[in-house]
């Protein structure tokens, strides 16, 4: 796997409003992927998608770039603080965890990025 550093337009750990923004626009098409019932084609492109995303953006290897991976398989609960909804095992299906693990990833980027934007304002 080709190993990535952190996008050259986030120096020192910050982030731009151009990174905030694509991350942003995943998280929606994730959105309209879950709302419309995507087949595994759909998903996997969007899979694919996504990890260029999170390797410009984070870096691979980075946190994010990792449990998203491990999101895939339903198995990210324990690696980044994602919400308790998707950590639920048990009576929750397998692919159901996996995608709700996709969203907190997703999701706890996104908020890594605005944290990292208020820091650098």
């Amino acid at each position: 796997m080709e190993t990535r550093h952190p996008n050259p337009s986030t120096p020192g750990g910050t982030s731009s409003e151009a990174d905030i923004n694509r991350l942003r626009q995943q998280l929606a098409k994730f959105e309209g992927i879950l709302a419309a019932g995507a087949s595994e084609a759909t998903l996997k492109a969007f899979d694919a998608e996504t990890e260029a995303l999170l390797a410009d953006v984070f870096g691979n290897p980075s946190e994010i770039f990792e449990a998203y991976a491990y999101a895939q398989l339903g198995e990210a609960g324990g690696l980044i603080n994602l919400p308790e909804e998707a950590q639920l095992e048990g009576d929750q299906d397998m692919s159901h965890q996996s995608l709700q693990q996709r969203k907190g990833v997703l999701a706890q980027g996104l908020a890594e990025l605005e944290a990292r934007q208020t820091h650098k304002g």
